[in-house]
Order: C-alpha cells, then structure tokens, then sequence
C-alpha cells in the first residue's frame, strides 16, 4: 500500500501547520520566560554596580587615600602555628571560579554544584578529616586549618553571589564573610555560605549550607584562637542516567533532559552534617625585645606552652522511599534509612621554641603529647550499635617560615597507645626564592610518609543492602610521596614545572563491588605538572598540562593527561574598568572513570566504560571596578556542535550549554 503524503490530506497538512505554530509560540513564552529571569538577575548585578561606582565619584578623596592591605593567616590544628595566607581579591579569573575548579582542574562528580567528587588529579586528592563519608565533599568542606584569620584596620565584609541557569533548573551559591579588629589584640570573623542547585536530570538537586564564627586574642603574655563551624551537605540521589544512549545519540536526547530516565526514582537522599569546636590558647613564658624604631617597642615570644581541643561530629545518612534493583543486592526492610556517626575530641598539650628565640638557630622548635577519644555509631538491624576508641600521641614540629631565600616545615606525629598504636605520619617541605637579575627564581622539595590504620569505617558499616555491609579486619596502610618543583617567573613569562611519586602498600580501595578491598603488593603513581602562563600586551594564554601513570590501572585508573587553558585579552575601559575577555577549556584523555555509589556516597573501580576525551569550553566576559567584580559566562557552548560524550563519569553527564553570572563584592568601611 502507497504510503500517503500531508499533501494528499488538506485537512491533516491545515492541523498539522497549526500544531507547528502553536509548539513555535510555546518556544517563544519558554525563551521570554527565561530572558525575563536572566534580565531580572542582570539588573540587580548592574545596579548594584552602578552605586558602587557613585559612590566612588561621590568620594573622590578616597581615592588619594591609600588603604593598608589586611593580613590573613591559617593555623594548624595541632599545635595552633599561623601560616601565611591570602584572600581572594583577584582581578582575572573570577568567572572560571567555582568550588569544584579551585579543587581541580579534572573532577568526576554528578554534574551539580555541591555534589560528591573525586579529583582525576592524584596528587590534588585530599582527605580533610578521619570520617571518609566527608571526602567526596572536600572541594566544599571547612576544615579548622582552612579558616582564614584577619587582622584588619577596619571593618572588613565580602559578599559573593553566583547563579547558574534558569528556572527549575537554576543553581545558586551566596557567600558572605565578615570580619572586624575591636582592637589590635581582639578579632572576630564570621561567615554565612548557602548553595542550593535543582539540577539539570531528574532527581539531582543539591544543597549546602555552611555557618561560623571565630576569632581570637593575641595578647602580650597570652594567646587564644577559638572557632564553631556548622556545614551540611544534601543532596537527591538519582543513580545516572538509565543509558548513555539518552545523551550521545540525538535521536533519543529528548527536548528537556528533565526527561532522560534515571537508576533511582525513589526519593533517595544523602545527608552529611558537620559541627566542630576548634580552640588553641598559648602562654609565653619568655618574651625578646624588639627595638622597631626610636619611639615604638615589640615584644615577640620565645618560649611557649599550648593546649589545643578540638571537638568535631559527622553525620552520614542515605534514605530511601522503596528498595531498588538498582544495587543488584537485596534489601533487608522496604525503606532504607542508613546511618553513620562520628564523635572525636582531640587535647594536645605541648611547649614550643619560637622562631628567633636565638641568634644562632635561626628555627622554631615544638613538642607536643596528645589524648583521642573516638566514638562511632551505626544502625544495624534496626539497632543502635557504639563503639569508642582511646588513643595516645606524641608529635613534633620544626620549622622556619620567614626569612627571605630559605623556609621549611617539618611534622611528625606516632600514636603510641590505643588501637590506632604505630601510626606515623611524618612531612617535610623545603622551598627557597631568589632573584636573578629582573626575574625570580623558585625551587621547593616535599616528602611524606604514613604508616596507618585503616578508618573504622572501612572496616565496620552495616547497610539495608546486604550486599554493602561490612566486617573487614585490614592491616595497616603504608604511603610514601616525593615531589620537587621549580617556578620561573619575568615580566612575560610564569613558568612552574613539578613532579611527584607515590608509593602505596596495603592500599585499600573500593572495588568492582562499592566495597573497600586491600591489595597488599606495592603501586606506584608517577605525575609531572606544568603551569605556563605567557602575555604580551593585552593577550594572555594561562595553560595547565598534568601527566599521570599508574602502575596498577585496573586499581587506580587516571587520565594520562588532564589540561586547562585559557586564552583572553585584559584591557581597561574608562581608564577604571578592568575588563577581561576570553574562552577557556578543560580537558582530560579517555580512561576508565570511577563510578559512584550513592548509599556510601563512595567512588569505586570499574572497568567497563570509558570516560573523556571531550573539551569542555565556556565563553565569558569578567569585569573589576574598585572592590567589585561581576562576569557572564556561557558554560559548555561547544555542546551544540560537538558529539555529546560530555560525561564526568559513567551514567552522569555534564550539563548542556547555559547561561552563568556572578557578583564579588569588597567592603572596607
């Protein structure tokens, strides 16, 4: 039989030509809808800008006015020691700055902000706390030493806001930190951050909220830095897409990605909260004088006693609605309601040797003993099972962190009673800068060394899932990493070249199964870096180029090589303007990527599908006018042109091409 045509069918081609217009006309309210969104945002960023601008031709003596830049400092954990650091007021780059970028520049992680990730980079994997459930939240966790400490001349506030795409799909980040100086010796510091992301799939929303206060007092004979912190991480859990088919091939991709089917569809949620109480206080018992000039007089410590206490809590939950067949094992109930806790209170005590306390030994000397109580809680058959730990350690430091061609820091730290006895972990970093004639010159030297016992909870974890419970007993883990690097730096040229290797023993991993498995023999991992940014006139190219070899790939797979570049021109505009211009790509070669288990919320091996080989670019413009800055970006702009192989990891795609813009903000007054 003939196949008929809408032309033989008056009737069929007049409904069919209404049924066009009216989807055209649909398309057009979408398109307003969203216009109408991002010129709402837009106005709000630009009239914000607009009063910052009137209020600096308001003020123009201010100008004349040269502000003292604020100090900023970090303090370790153990022994409260500051270390320099600096706040982010940079000029460029502020919009290709996101958490998961300043992380690294490879991640696989769900595809939304605030997700769980992992680093495709080794040596950029961080474990900020002894709970492994708040690893894959590193790129956004808090950690006591990562707390910037400000001494500012007055009052200090900064307000960052980010938004990302529209509609039920917007993403938005608020971030606002405040800090002022009652006096020289008094500081208080606070700090409200929110991030909540609706996703671009099904079932894929995200929300962060993290809230502190800190401070300090630095007296003439006494010291006290105290900080709360509280951070919670949520997010739905939609297991990826159900076939890669849905995004690679265009005849399947539907017109909203909302509409690719998922794993899970049973309101699955993670949950990980976080409370620590971090609090150092210091006595000097023997002070130096320092003459600064003919009128004004120092006193600078030279000898010490510390304690430090650290209280710190986790929380890890998943819940689910109905069991799935997604985890190939059974569930023991209907509903799942996993649970995981963890309670930790840290003393150290110690005495301490400042950095010039002699002429002649031009270093700082610590020492310090220690007491850890551990508790951890989990539900198993619907009960509550405790389990606590004591355990005893001693440590320490020495270290010369100014000066003006050689610093070093070197830590150790052995447990000595308690379940955790033979831990060691010992660190060493050497760095030295000098000019040669108008360039400078840099050199620096890293090692490490751990001998430890695996994390309670690799070894004891009871799920509804059967098939993820676990009773290990592993034996202890030994790490040895060595690196170098040497940095060049002129007028045209930033040059830096690094190299590292990793020896592992006892690793433990998660393997094929989510569940954590120890290899016994040694692996090695090898990587080399280099960091080149060239500019000539207003044209900049900054390139980041990393190589990676493991010895063992089907435990630990990386990329072999992970790239980030970024070309753009940089000029003023009204002399007061600084605006910058460019496209900038991440990209990574094609290995076989981790996948994600969303009960333990884990990375784990696979062997099955590979990941990359795929250029992410955005297009942006950044502007920086007196304290503010503000940018547009284009996120993912190639999606529209290229094969869709843009996933982060097996099942969990990018997101296609949208709309970004942000507003820092800097008060000094």
């Amino acid at each position: 039989m003939p196949k008929k045509n809408l032309k033989d069918n008056p009737f069929a081609a007049h409904v069919f030509l209404h049924f066009q217009n009216l989807l055209l006309f649909f398309r057009v309210l979408v398109f307003l809808s969203n216009f109408a969104q991002i010129m709402r945002k837009l106005i709000y960023i630009l009239a914000a800008l607009a009063f910052t601008a009137s209020s600096a031709y308001a003020k123009p003596s201010l100008k004349k006015k040269k502000r003292e830049p604020f100090k900023v400092w970090n303090l370790t954990e153990n022994t409260g020691s500051k270390l320099e650091a600096s706040f982010d007021t940079t000029t460029t780059a502020f919009a290709n700055y996101t958490p998961m970028n300043a992380y690294s520049i490879a991640n696989s992680y769900n595809g939304t902000w605030g997700s769980p990730l992992q680093s495709k980079i080794w040596l950029d994997r961080t474990e900020d706390t002894d709970f492994p459930f708040t690893t894959p939240y590193d790129a956004y966790f808090i950690s006591p030493s990562e707390l910037p400490y400000f001494d500012t001349k007055t009052p200090f506030a900064s307000l960052n806001y980010q938004t990302f795409g529209f509609n039920q799909t917007t993403e938005d980040n608020f971030n606002a930190l405040f800090s002022v100086n009652a006096n020289k010796k008094f500081n208080i510091s606070a700090l409200v951050d929110y991030m909540r992301a609706m996703g671009m799939y099904t079932n894929q929303a995200t929300k962060q909220i993290k809230a502190g206060l800190w401070g300090y007092y630095h007296g003439k004979r006494y010291e006290a830095n105290a900080a709360y912190m509280y951070q919670q991480f949520f997010n739905e859990e939609n297991g990826g897409v159900t076939s890669t088919d849905y995004v690679t091939n265009s005849s399947m991709h539907p017109d909203n990605p909302v509409q690719i089917p998922v794993n899970l569809n049973n309101e699955a949620q993670s949950r990980l909260k976080s409370h620590y109480v971090f609090f150092n206080q210091k006595v000097h018992l023997a002070l130096r004088k320092v003459q600064l000039d003919s009128v004004r007089v120092e006193y600078k410590p030279i000898f010490s006693a510390f304690h430090t206490f650290n209280f710190q809590q986790f929380d890890k939950r998943y819940r689910e609605d109905s069991a799935s067949v997604f985890y190939n094992t059974p569930a023991v109930n209907p509903v799942t309601k996993d649970s995981a806790r963890q309670y930790s209170v840290r003393n150290h005590v110690g005495v301490s040797l400042d950095e010039g306390f002699s002429k002649y030994v031009p270093f700082s000397l610590i020492a310090y003993a220690g007491h850890e109580w551990m508790q951890y809680k989990y539900l198993e058959d619907s009960a509550t099972v405790k389990d606590h730990e004591n355990n005893i350690f001693v440590g320490a430091e020495l270290s010369k962190r100014t000066g003006k061609n050689l610093f070093f820091d070197i830590n150790g730290e052995v447990f000595v009673v308690g379940p955790s006895a033979g831990t060691v972990n010992v660190d060493g970093k050497v760095k030295t800068v000098f000019p040669l004639k108008k360039d400078t010159i840099g050199f620096s030297a890293d090692v490490a060394f751990s001998n430890k016992k695996p994390s309670y909870w690799d070894d004891k974890y009871a799920s509804n899932y059967t098939g993820l419970c676990r009773d290990n007993h592993f034996d202890m883990m030994q790490k040895l990493h060595v690196g170098a690097k040497a940095s060049w730096q002129n007028k045209y040229v930033e040059l830096g070249v690094s190299a590292g290797f990793d020896n592992l023993s006892n690793y433990v991993y998660y393997g094929n199964d989510a569940n954590p498995t120890q290899y016994a023999p040694s692996i090695q991992i090898i990587s080399g870096r280099a960091d080149v940014n060239l500019n000539a006139w207003i044209f900049h190219l900054d390139n980041s180029l990393v190589y990676q070899q493991s010895s063992n790939t089907s435990i630990i797979d990386l990329p072999t090589f992970s790239a980030y570049s970024n070309l753009y021109v940089f000029f003023p505009l009204f002399r007061v303007l600084k605006t910058q211009i460019g496209v900038d790509c991440y990209y990574n070669t094609a290995y076989y990527a981790p996948k994600y288990m969303p009960v333990t919320g884990v990375f784990y091996t696979q062997q099955d599908t590979k990941v990359g080989n795929y250029p992410l670019l955005s297009a942006y413009i950044n502007f920086h006018l007196y304290t503010a800055r503000f940018f547009f970006k284009y996120y993912h702009f190639n999606e529209s042109f290229m094969n869709h192989q843009y996933f982060s990891m097996p099942n969990y795609p990018l997101y296609e091409g949208r709309f970004q813009m942000g507003l820092a903000w800097n008060f000094f007054d």
